[in-house]
């Protein structure tokens, strides 16, 4: 049985007995909860700091144009937005549900982890896409005598060859920008989610009944020790979490690893996918990180796996996991594109300014009706689930006091 963190090789026995002592005796100092983290959780915690620190470093604005502001503004909302949101549903809420060794390693699967498995399917998606573009779009239409194929390499005429295919080819512009926004921004990074949340082990999920089948007693005849798992019955949990505690320990953990992933993926964006335009895309940039969607969509997730795991209905599979969060995923990415592209075809027919206010004012709005939208989904898919697992709960202690 695999009893030790990776990366580190510590024992859980060395250090969830800590956790556990905590959690039993309602500590609320955060130091203490800190102090008690495994070897690998201030390990991660010392490479972000690291990280962050060269993030801040590339979008510093000292002696910077308002450019180099304007990147230092957006890092600086997106982790405070990501921070922020870890600390009320955690700490505020959740602080015993779930640990703080847990949070920072989830969180940590979402910074580090999930970015990569996202980026190199997106990649491999985005690379087909654009040959079904060049191929079946760019070298099938003529403009003023000219291949889009021949116009594509000759410099300073891409932008006008996209603002001129927006404006004669709108519909397939958006079913192009459907693609992107419900299969790479919505399936691939929704499934990447889960699995990131699914590759964290944490013995906060160990209960004594589970270990107790599978522990060896000592022999003192052949002055055998006692084996990892009976040293580790120590530390676990003495009394079985409800199935409400449970769930909502889910529920924290697949949000860590939603936080984790919006904020490196902002930074990201802003900092190294960085488009030519940045300074004209620095709005979208703050309305994703003050009003992001990766959060909700994974406590929608989170739903569905407590569905399958905690009321044992194994024919909620994956593709019901995921697919409620891949919807608003990608409705909230197509809406942004959706409202920026109107914005630029009113603005390429001369109907609007380059002012950009009414484009901010049109997107926050949309924005946010789709994350409270989201938000009344996640609660009364919630409620319902509560008032499921009480009951369940409640039909295991009637025989026992009968």
């Amino acid at each position: 049985e695999q009893l030790r963190d990776y990366v580190t090789f510590e024992s859980y026995s060395e250090y969830y007995p800590k956790i556990n002592e905590l959690r039993r005796n309602d500590i609320l100092n955060f130091f203490a909860h800190a102090k008690a983290t495994s070897q690998l959780s201030k390990r991660i915690c010392l490479y972000f700091l690291a990280t962050l620190l060269i993030f801040l470093l590339l979008g510093s604005p000292l002696g910077a144009n308002s450019l180099r502001r304007d990147t230092f503004t957006a890092i600086v909302v997106t982790l405070i937005q990501s921070f922020f949101s870890l600390f009320a549903v955690h700490w505020l809420f959740h602080r015993f549900d779930l640990s703080l060794d847990a949070v920072i390693k989830y969180f940590a699967s979402g910074f580090f982890l999930c970015p990569l498995i996202s980026t190199v399917y997106e990649l491999v998606v985005g690379g087909f896409m654009f040959a079904f573009a060049y191929f079946f779009l760019v070298a099938e239409f003529d403009l003023d005598g000219n291949k889009f194929g021949e116009t594509w390499n000759d410099s300073g005429v891409s932008k006008d060859f996209r603002d001129r295919f927006l404006q004669e080819h709108t519909i397939a512009f958006v079913l192009i920008m459907a693609v992107e926004a419900f299969v790479i921004a919505g399936l691939i990074e929704e499934v990447s989610k889960y699995f990131a949340y699914r590759m964290v082990d944490h013995p906060d999920w160990i209960t004594r009944q589970s270990l107790a089948s599978i522990a060896r007693p000592p022999t003192n005849e052949t002055g055998q020790s006692p084996s990892p798992i009976t040293n580790f019955l120590e530390g676990v949990r003495e009394e079985p979490q409800t199935s409400m505690r449970k769930a909502a320990s889910i529920t924290v953990a697949m949000v860590s690893v939603a936080l984790g992933f919006t904020c490196s993926k902002q930074l990201i964006h802003i900092l190294i996918f960085r488009p030519p335009n940045f300074a004209l895309q620095k709005e979208e940039l703050l309305i994703r990180a003050l009003l992001p969607i990766h959060p909700i969509a994974a406590a929608v997730q989170s739903v569905g796996v407590c569905r399958r795991d905690l009321e044992h209905d194994h024919s909620h599979t994956l593709g019901h996991i995921v697919f409620p969060a891949i919807m608003l995923t990608g409705s909230y990415d197509f809406i942004l594109g959706l409202v920026n592209l109107v914005f630029n075809l009113r603005r390429a027919d001369g109907q609007a300014e380059n002012d950009h206010t009414p484009y901010i004012t049109v997107s926050s709005i949309a924005v946010a009706v789709i994350v409270s939208m989201a938000f009344v989904f996640f609660m009364v898919m919630s409620k319902a689930q509560r008032r499921r697992l009480v009951d369940m709960d409640a039909s295991r202690i009637e025989p026992v006091l009968s």
